[in-house]
């Protein structure tokens, strides 16, 4: 539900704060914010992800490519 989302997006926040390059915090917030609907969020978190290095899930991007009509 939108208040369990809202509490994880604050914990991978507040885990991001901790860890700047913790790029796995950066991936569950993106999904996060995907489920909410904030597609902007959740692409700056896949740039994020990117810049750190790392890849993002293909079935994740997928899925947010669908739902937001961007492919970045």
């Amino acid at each position: 539900d939108k208040n369990e989302l809202d509490l994880a997006i604050a914990d991978w926040t507040s885990t991001i704060e901790i860890n700047a390059e913790y790029a796995q915090a950066y991936q569950k917030r993106a999904f996060g914010y995907l489920k909410k609907q904030e597609y902007d969020k959740a692409w700056d978190d896949v740039r994020a992800v990117k810049k750190l290095g790392y890849g993002v899930d293909t079935n994740f991007l997928e899925q947010l490519k669908g739902a937001s009509g961007r492919q970045e």
